[in-house]
């Protein structure tokens, strides 16, 4: 991939994502914008206690983690004041979400300036 123009660089990213495919475009996207990922999640039991670390300064969460929604670790994301952005297929179903006001959602398939802008946006609230 050629270098993005989104304004990314020196962000640092927490990945968690069950599918390793996911992980690996999520990876390189974030890295052709300028970006760092720090850490990475690959389930829910993991994530309890990587969301916990410090280290990175926005998070990017798929939405069902091996049949588990992340639901709750985007609530404490959300206690620690760290932005997030789900990666879902759900689509539209993400309103089920208590918050889907004030989040941010990409859609799967990630095309990369909708996850640079989704980024921007939840970095500014």
């Amino acid at each position: 991939m050629t270098q993005l123009s989104c304004p990314l660089t020196g962000i640092r990213f927490l990945i968690i994502e069950d599918d390793m495919f996911q992980v690996l475009l999520l990876e390189e996207i974030l890295k052709d914008m300028g970006g760092t990922v720090t850490d990475t999640a690959f389930g829910y039991e993991q994530a309890r206690d990587v969301v916990l670390k410090d280290g990175f300064d926005c998070a990017l969460l798929d939405v069902n983690l091996n049949g588990t929604l992340s639901f709750p670790i985007a609530e404490v994301l959300g206690i620690r004041g760290i932005p997030f952005v789900f990666c879902t297929g759900y689509g539209a179903g993400i309103d089920v979400y208590p918050h889907a006001c004030r989040i941010s959602v990409v859609d799967k398939p990630i095309q990369p300036d909708v996850l640079c802008d989704a980024v921007i946006t939840a970095l500014s609230h």
